[in-house]
């Protein structure tokens, strides 16, 4: 009823404001029973993952890599399963997150079940600004991205 008057009962939040996670995931089209197949899935989407963390010039701390099975076919074995890892510094680069991503996802692929989705998640994300030590005894490193990354980006 406030709507009719003019007072909007749901906040619009802005698409440039900060996120507290980025999340890239799709299904496939066809099920993939093979690790190779199932990598480039999951390289796809910490690539597009990664864009989008510079965009909002922000950087992660944290990775999540999930992947899971059909769960409407209720005759085929079904598998969810997700790892989760903490950088030891926070990134945008990504050729590291891929390289991150795929570690992830050798530790929880298993053989013998018929993949319709896979994800990347990036969390705990920071502006440059914000940076902060994530270890007592480590130095920050610089928030370096690669060349090749950034040849990336301008082709976007």
């Amino acid at each position: 009823m406030e709507e009719l008057r003019g007072k909007p009962a749901v906040e619009l939040k802005d698409i440039n404001d900060s996120r507290d996670r980025i999340c890239v995931s799709q299904s496939m089209g066809i099920t993939v029973i093979e690790l190779t197949e199932l990598s480039e899935a999951v390289t796809a989407h910490a690539t597009k993952a990664a864009f989008k963390l510079r965009r909002f010039k922000s950087y992660t701390s944290a990775i999540t890599v999930f992947i899971h099975t059909d769960s409407f076919r209720q005759a085929e074995p079904l598998y969810h399963k997700s790892q989760s890892i903490k950088l030891p510094y926070s990134t945008a680069d990504t050729s590291t997150l891929v390289s991150y991503a795929s570690f992830a996802l050798k530790a929880i692929f298993k053989k013998g079940f018929k993949y319709k989705k896979a994800g990347v998640i990036f969390e705990e994300l920071s502006l440059h600004d914000d940076m902060q030590q994530l270890e007592l005894l480590s130095e920050n490193l610089p928030l370096n991205i690669s060349s090749k990354t950034l040849v990336i980006d301008d082709d976007k």
